[in-house]
């Protein structure tokens, strides 16, 4: 998978949060705005080791000029 992600909505994203013990005490929190644009990565494979067992690999990732997330997955798949 290759494609490209825009963020059309509101970077801004603000938390609003109170404490349990102080619930009229709210406060607003931002954190680290996203990228508008990234460039979105994705490569998987599988293959049969028996008839009923298989292994996988799966890659994801999301990349910006600021920052990037990426996440791996493999494992061992038996159907019965």
């Amino acid at each position: 998978k290759l494609g490209w992600g825009h963020e059309y909505a509101d970077t801004a994203r603000p938390v609003t949060a109170s404490f349990v013990g102080a619930p009229a005490f709210a406060f607003t929190t931002y954190g680290a705005a996203p990228q508008r644009d990234s460039v979105v990565l994705g490569l998987s494979a599988s293959t049969a080791i028996a008839d009923a067992t298989s292994l996988y690999f799966r890659y994801e990732g999301n990349v910006s000029s600021q920052d990037s997330n990426q996440a791996l997955t493999a494992g061992f798949r038996m159907t019965w």
